[in-house]
């Protein structure tokens, strides 16, 4: 799956507004739209983790087709940490890493939805 310039500028502007917490949204599809949801992170320590609302992400789903959840690393390299690999592997979700002080994205995607 490729994002939208749209979707990222979206999703990195969400980045950047909570620095120095880590940012988590959702990409669905709405209408064969491609929208970007900004979420709340519940995490105890959101500068280091992410936890997505369970509420934010109910909401999405009732708006369409999940398709990608994107969230930032504000102090690292937007590669994913074992954490991320892990909990990703759980879905079949692609997950988008964006680092919101340099601008740069990486990508994710669970094992079961590779080509």
């Amino acid at each position: 799956m490729r994002l939208s310039e749209k979707t990222k500028q979206k999703a990195l502007a969400h980045a950047k507004k909570e620095f120095p917490k880590e940012s988590v949204g959702i990409v669905c599809l709405v209408k064969d739209q491609e929208k970007y949801f900004p979420c709340r992170n519940e995490a105890e320590k959101p500068e280091y983790h992410f936890s997505l609302s369970p509420f934010d992400y109910l909401k999405c789903v009732k708006k369409g087709d999940i398709k990608a959840i994107i969230h930032s690393h504000p102090n690292s390299a937007p590669i994913p940490s074992a954490h991320d690999i892990k909990v990703c592997e759980r879905g079949n979700t692609t997950w988008f890493i964006v680092n919101p002080v340099t601008e740069e994205w990486g990508c994710y995607k669970p094992f079961k939805c590779k080509d």
